[in-house]
């Protein structure tokens, strides 16, 4: 692959001295690339990049802090996009030396950001209902190919689901950067330096961006304060509190289905002590749903 990389540096007059394949992300081969006056990054993948570079760029003139597209094209088969280099690490690579008072001010960061991205108007249809519905298929379907994990698990989630049906109706749909969680979320001395491979927005329910976080982060053993500090930033009522909690079950068990599993070559680890580990945290939120439910 690095031969490819150094193809497609040559065809954009890009002269690098260091490449170096950053495995965090699934769906993209991505990597640094260092020349003697700037650092890059080129992502690739078999499909165009023709949204993403118009969604960024949209992104970009809204004042949310993602890298500019500086090239972008085709090399035999693969698509490339290559970007300024923002310097930082994934807030789950640096989570742990943050303290609280950083916490609080990266969620407020984000918030604004959120908000920011909030004010894009889409179009597009909305049916919270069918997103879970679909999610919890996906979940369905992959458990019972795996057997890693009970499929009894989805089943309960899929009960619970029917209980915010009122909920998913009131919802007002907004925009919403959807994949930022303990990834594509730069961290540099303790602040947000910037987001990245912002393929797509969410819309609908800002709060599961918040729920996909809340499991990463206790899939990866941290704290949560950076979680609560979103919720407070974000002024959740009651019912919104239930719903986090549900959506965080729902990513519970998505993140049972990617164990075992293979996405361009990175195979996602499975083992006793993993499947242990997701079924505590899918316990755990569990308890917390139900706590909350009493709490009404």
């Amino acid at each position: 692959m690095d031969n490819v990389i150094i193809e497609i540096c040559n065809i954009n007059n890009i002269k690098p001295t260091e490449i170096k394949r950053i495995s965090v992300g699934l769906d993209n081969y991505v990597f640094y690339i260092k020349s003697a006056a700037k650092e890059y990054v080129i992502r690739c993948n078999t499909k165009p990049y023709n949204e993403t570079i118009k969604l960024t760029e949209n992104l970009y003139r809204l004042g949310v802090p993602v890298p500019q597209t500086l090239f972008s094209g085709k090399y035999k088969n693969l698509y490339y996009m290559i970007s300024a280099y923002i310097d930082g690490k994934d807030l789950g690579l640096v989570y742990a030396d943050l303290s609280f008072d950083d916490k609080r001010i990266i969620a407020k960061e984000v918030c604004e950001i959120q908000n920011k991205v909030s004010g894009i108007n889409l179009t597009q249809p909305f049916n919270q209902s069918d997103w879970v519905r679909q999610m919890l298929k996906r979940a369905e379907e992959r458990i019972s190919k795996t057997q890693y994990f009970n499929i009894a698990k989805v089943e309960v989630v899929a009960d619970l689901s029917k209980r915010f049906e009122k909920y998913y109706n009131s919802i007002k749909p907004v925009a919403y950067l959807d994949d930022i969680s303990t990834k594509n979320l730069m961290i540099n001395n303790g602040r947000v330096s910037g987001i990245v491979d912002t393929d797509w927005l969410g819309y609908g329910d800002p709060l599961t961006f918040v729920a996909l976080t809340n499991v990463a982060l206790l899939n990866d053993g941290y704290d949560t304060l950076y979680v609560d500090s979103l919720l407070e930033e974000m002024r959740v009522s009651q019912e919104q509190k239930k719903a986090f909690l549900f959506y965080s079950l729902l990513y519970c068990v998505d993140f049972m289905i990617e164990r075992g599993m293979n996405f361009n070559g990175n195979r996602v680890e499975v083992s006793s002590e993993i499947i242990a580990s997701l079924n505590a945290i899918y316990d755990r939120l569990l308890a917390d749903l139900e706590i909350a439910k009493q709490l009404t």
